[in-house]
C-alpha cells in the first residue's frame, strides 16, 4: 500500500506542477466610500496609501508617486503626492511633459471583453502643467483611440498644485475624480465589494526630450507600457470597501481564525483567486490537493482496519 500512496503522490505532484501559474495580479488597498472634494488636499475619507514606484524594465531613477484612493456613486477618486526633482512642465506636448496616466477597466472584464461599449476602459493623463494652449488632459477610450466624449476639468475633475513650497520644482499633487457618468452607462454601477482593474504611470522628463523614466506598478511584467491600447495589462486590482469607521458584522469566531484582522487578509486572496483574470490553474491545483489528501485517507483507514 505505501508503494501505492507513494505513486499517487509523485503523479498528484507532477500533475501539479504542469498547470500554468495563476495571473500575478496586485490587489491594491481597499478604496473607502466617501465624499471626496477636489482641492488638492487629502481628504480623511482615502484608504491607505500605496507607491508607483517599479520602473519600467527596472530601469530608472526618476519620479515616484504616492497614491490614496476611494469611491463613492459618482466615480473614483484618486490623491497622488508625486516626488520629482527633476520639473518639465512647459513640453508641447502633454505625453512628453511630467505627467501620471491613469488606466482604469470599469467593468473588470476579461481581457478579450474590453469595448469602448459594454466594458469601457480608460486611459487618461493629466500633464503636471497646461502647455501654452492651455492643454492639460486628455481622456481616451481603450482598446480603440475615441476621445472620451465629455472634457475633464481643471479645478472640477482634478487639480494640481505643488507638493512643497510655491512652485512645482519639488513635486507635484495631484487629486484627481474620474466620473462613472462618462461611460454613458455602460460601467456598471460602483458598489461596496466590487473591484475594478487600474494600473498607473508616472512619467518623468528629465532632460528635456522626452520621458526619461516611467513608473508602474509593475515595471517588471511582460505587458508593461501597453496600457495605452490593451486593457489586459492593468496589474491593480482596486477593492470597493466600505466608508472608513463602519462596522462591518463578522459571523466566524475568532476562536477558529475569524476577527476583523484575520478577515482583512482573508478576503482579498478569495478575491485574486476569483478574479475574471485569473485561469483555472489554482482551482485545479485545489482539486489535485483534495484528491491528495482524501487518498491518503483512505488508505490510512485501510491500514487501520
Amino acid at each position: 500500500m505505501k508503494k501505492v500512496l507513494a505513486l499517487v503522490l509523485v503523479s498528484a505532484l507532477m500533475f501539479a506542477l504542469a498547470i500554468p501559474a495563476a495571473a500575478n495580479e496586485i490587489l491594491l488597498p481597499a478604496a473607502p466610500k466617501a465624499d471626496i472634494i477636489i482641492d488638492g488636499v487629502r481628504d480623511d475619507g482615502y484608504g491607505e496609501m500605496f507607491e508607483i514606484n517599479s520602473y519600467k524594465n527596472g530601469d530608472g531613477d526618476g519620479a515616484t508617486a504616492k497614491v490614496w484612493a476611494a469611491w463613492n456613486d459618482t466615480g473614483i477618486f484618486y490623491y497622488l503626492e508625486v516626488s520629482d526633482t527633476t520639473p518639465n512642465h512647459d513640453h508641447s506636448d502633454r505625453w512628453q511633459r511630467d505627467c501620471v496616466e491613469f488606466f482604469i477597466d470599469w467593468n473588470a472584464a476579461i481581457p478579450d471583453a474590453n469595448s469602448n461599449e459594454a466594458n469601457p476602459s480608460w486611459q487618461l493623463r493629466i500633464a503636471s502643467a497646461p502647455n501654452e494652449d492651455g492643454m492639460q488632459q486628455s481622456c481616451r477610450q481603450l482598446p480603440n483611440d475615441d476621445d472620451v466624449n465629455d472634457t475633464l476639468k481643471s479645478g472640477t475633475h482634478f487639480v494640481v498644485k505643488p507638493l512643497v513650497g510655491n512652485d512645482l520644482t519639488g513635486g507635484y499633487i495631484m487629486e484627481v475624480w474620474l466620473p462613472i457618468a462618462f461611460t454613458n452607462g455602460n460601467a456598471n454601477p460602483l458598489a461596496e465589494g466590487r473591484n475594478v482593474f487600474v494600473d498607473f504611470q508616472v512619467a518623468d522628463n528629465q532632460h528635456g526630450d522626452g520621458r526619461s523614466s516611467q513608473a508602474f506598478l509593475d515595471g517588471m511584467h511582460e505587458g508593461v507600457d501597453t496600457q495605452n491600447n490593451n486593457p489586459s495589462a492593468f496589474r491593480g486590482i482596486l477593492p470597493l470597501g466600505a466608508a472608513l469607521g463602519v462596522e462591518v458584522e463578522e459571523d466566524i469566531p475568532d476562536a477558529i481564525g475569524g476577527g476583523e484582522e484575520a478577515d482583512a487578509e482573508i478576503a482579498p486572496v478569495i478575491e485574486r483567486v476569483t478574479s475574471p483574470r485569473t485561469n483555472d490553474a489554482g482551482i485545479m491545483a485545489l482539486i489535485a490537493l483534495m484528491a491528495i489528501a482524501a487518498m491518503g485517507i483512505v488508505v490510512l483507514r485501510k491500514k487501520t482496519i
